[in-house]
């Protein structure tokens, strides 16, 4: 698997490259010269020679305290090394250097932003042989890869992210950061539309063109799917709008619509007592139930929300002629309780699984926000507008420019986001009564 080369805006992060520091046998090499005595031991070693060293190598020998573990901490010019420990060695005595059985590889945020949070979010080559996760480990706090073997010296240790942590597709966007300073180095300086801005208003009016944005032309449609429980109730997300759909999954993945129903909702209930009268707490509040009686019967209620001629007959004689077209369906209904933050659905879909479409703003994501290349002039025209509109002495023949520039920039954004293909556009339309001629 080929390295890939971390981008200036970051988009891929996950690729690191070390070199290995193991060593694979054991050296044994005469000392020449006393290092320190035993009053004042020294961390300097004089060797005959230094062949087959590396660094982090573990000394043993004659004269070497047990309980200390030495290793060269430093190979200097020469015939001399450094200990990590100061040490008293004798002229003459002959040392074991023991091949390094682990090392330790530190990821950095330079190449992963943020840092991976568990083993098997990356894979690890040896000279682009990958490794199972057993011959290694990874520890979070330092962000440190460890391999119980040390790889040899020279060779290639590259750490990837896996494919499921890679940003596929964020080429089509821009972060927000990197707008904020484009239009600091484009809008804001001398003989430029405005000369001078804090960054922190640029930020504000970006985030709300962002927002905006997303509510009718950026593609802001999110969705998630539940089971619904026995409660039949799911909890709105945490960066929820509004709706565009609410479906449930039939056997064959298929979405089937839900649509809302207008006649009941999930009130407050109030407590009473046997007089009916409010029941006060110790701190002379109100009391509430937990759930209102309407949402208690809704739940309960088992008939099909479908209208059928014999429930018509029954209900409208001498009345309305035809059926209500906003519950003429047999899908299933909900409602939004947005107090509450529940959406509240019908007993008929009781244990389908849910599918929610919502649109959020764009400022919800953990992480930087992001727009789409097909908006980013139109954002760049909606801070410089808002920028000028909020400041005085503002000719105001220039703000109504720069409106028409942003009102132009947002249509042309919508055209291209709406993503129309002259093929598809001709395939539906060969199934109208009209010959489309190509």
């Amino acid at each position: 698997m080929a390295l890939q080369t971390l981008t200036n805006e970051g988009y891929y992060r996950g690729s690191q490259t070390f070199l290995g520091i193991g060593n694979a046998n054991s050296v044994s090499i005469d000392t020449n010269g006393g290092v320190g005595s035993a009053g004042s031991p020294s961390v300097d070693v004089t060797l005959d020679n230094v062949a087959g060293l590396v660094v982090g190598m573990l000394v043993t020998g004659n004269g070497l305290t047990a309980s200390v573990a030495y290793k060269i901490a430093e190979i200097t010019n020469g015939t001399d090394i450094k200990l990590d420990v100061a040490a008293v060695i004798g002229d003459d005595v002959s040392l074991t250097f023991i091949p390094i059985t682990n090392a330790v590889f530190n990821l950095t945020t330079i190449h992963f932003d943020p840092l991976p949070t568990k083993i098997g979010e990356f894979s690890v080559y040896i000279n682009n042989i990958i490794q199972t996760t057993g011959t290694y480990t990874y520890t979070v706090a330092t962000s440190a890869v460890e391999f119980v073997t040390a790889p040899a010296a020279d060779d290639t240790i590259s750490v990837e992210l896996g494919d499921a942590d890679r940003e596929f597709g964020n080429y089509q966007h821009i972060k927000l950061n990197d707008i904020i300073n484009n239009f600091l180095i484009a809008y804001v300086g001398e003989g430029k539309v405005i000369t001078k801005v804090k960054k922190a208003d640029v930020a504000f009016h970006a985030q709300r063109a962002i927002q905006e944005l997303n509510y009718d032309t950026l593609r802001s449609s999110k969705s998630q799917e539940i089971e619904i429980p026995p409660s039949l109730t799911m909890a709105l997300p945490h960066d929820y709008i509004n709706y565009t759909k609410v479906c449930w999954v039939d056997n064959n993945g298929l979405e089937i619509p839900m649509y809302p129903t207008l006649h009941t909702s999930n009130p407050k209930g109030i407590l009473q007592d046997s007089e009916y009268r409010y029941i006060f707490d110790s701190q002379g509040d109100i009391t509430e139930a937990g759930t209102s009686e309407t949402w208690k019967k809704f739940k309960d209620d088992k008939s099909s929300d479908k209208e059928t001629i014999e429930s018509l007959s029954k209900s409208n004689t001498g009345g309305r002629f035809g059926i209500d077209p906003t519950i003429a369906q047999g899908n299933g209904t909900f409602f939004i309780d947005l107090n509450g933050g529940r959406i509240h659905f019908s007993s008929n879909v009781s244990g389908k699984i849910i599918t929610l479409h919502y649109i959020s703003d764009g400022l919800a994501e953990d992480g930087d926000a992001v727009v789409h290349k097909f908006a980013e002039e139109a954002v760049y025209k909606y801070i410089a507008h808002g920028i000028l509109s909020t400041r005085i002495q503002i000719p105001e023949y220039m703000i109504n420019r720069y409106k028409k520039e942003r009102f132009a920039a947002v249509r042309k954004a919508k055209i291209r986001l709406s993503n129309l293909k002259s093929q598809e556009l001709a395939q539906t339309m060969r199934g109208k009564s009209k010959q489309i001629k190509h």
